[in-house]
C-alpha cells in the first residue's frame, strides 16, 4: 500500500525514490536530505507525533484520490535519479580526478 520510511537520520533517501519508481507511495519524514530528493512527491509526516503519523497513514490507506497523487507525482519525482546518470556522473569525476582537471 504504501512504503513507511520513519527515517531521521538519511544519507540520500535512495527507498523512497525505488519505491516512488515502482509506484509506491511513500510516507516519510522532512529529515536531512529527504524532502531535497522527494520534493513534494510523498507524504510528509510527524513521527514523534503519533496521532499525527496513524492520521497520515489512513490518509494514504484510505483516500485513494490522494493515494493516486502521490503515485504520480512518485513517477515524476523518481525519473530525475537513474543509475545511468548517476554513474556517467561519477565516471566523469573519476576522469577529471585522474587527469588533474579542476571539476
Amino acid at each position: 500500500m504504501a512504503l513507511i520510511y520513519p527515517s531521521k537520520w538519511e544519507g540520500f533517501g535512495l527507498p523512497p525514490v525505488e519505491a516512488m519508481k515502482l509506484g509506491t507511495p511513500v510516507i516519510t519524514t522532512n529529515k536531512t536530505s529527504i524532502p531535497e530528493v522527494c520534493e513534494d512527491a510523498v507524504c510528509y509526516t510527524d513521527i514523534d507525533n503519533i496521532q499525527t503519523f496513524i492520521d497520515d497513514i489512513a490518509k494514504v490507506q484510505n483516500d485513494e484520490k490522494y493515494r493516486n497523487f502521490l503515485i504520480e507525482k512518485g513517477y515524476i519525482q523518481s525519473s530525475k535519479y537513474n543509475w545511468e546518470k548517476t554513474a556517467s556522473l561519477f565516471l566523469d569525476a573519476l576522469r577529471k580526478n585522474m587527469t588533474g582537471e579542476n571539476a
